[in-house]
């Protein structure tokens, strides 16, 4: 015959209350973790692009700052007459 004092009932093998939370504490806590990680590499990759634009720019800056000095250049070498001076009477 069996003993029905030390017999648990069915459906008890739930874990505590306690064990539950630890569980979903440990998932919340990767969860947010993921997303920092995510939103840190955006804003590295925001950074990244921001300093790649300015490299570009600068270099379109630089680029249209010497063709206009190459074009002042030969202008004001094209208004003086080529040679040495004459002297006019």
């Amino acid at each position: 015959m069996p003993d029905f004092d030390t017999r648990s009932p069915p459906g008890t093998k739930r874990p505590s209350k306690l064990k539950l939370f630890v569980a979903v504490s440990k998932q919340h806590i990767s969860a947010v973790a993921s997303r920092l990680r995510t939103s840190a590499r955006v804003q590295l990759r925001d950074k990244n692009m921001i300093q790649l634009l300015g490299l570009g720019l600068s270099f379109l800056l630089l680029t249209v700052l010497a063709g206009v000095i190459i074009d002042w250049a030969a202008m004001t070498t094209a208004d003086q007459p080529a040679g040495p001076p004459t002297e006019q009477l």
